[in-house]
């Protein structure tokens, strides 16, 4: 009898070069942008460098508020390995 082997979880992460280009053009701060999303300043710039993933809720503020960006640009995704878990 074999096992059904489990999904590899996957990261995801903001892609803060395409960000960071975004808030140049609209001329923004990152903590304007933390404020349109709901979000404190503190954790914005832990999204932006990469030390915390975003949340499926900010993912989605995110998508709206920043468009007409999409998901494949805002947020890179990768495979976390099983020994990282």
């Amino acid at each position: 009898m074999s096992r059904a082997k489990r999904p590899i979880p996957i990261s995801v992460k903001v892609n803060s070069l395409v960000v960071w280009e975004y808030l140049i053009r609209q001329n923004l701060t990152q903590s304007e942008l933390a404020n349109r999303l709901g979000i404190c300043s503190g954790y914005m710039s832990q999204l932006m460098g990469g030390s915390r993933g975003p949340s499926p809720k900010i993912r989605r503020k995110m998508l709206e508020v920043l468009s007409p960006l999409s998901f494949g640009e805002l947020f890179i995704l990768s495979r976390m390995s099983r020994s990282s878990l």
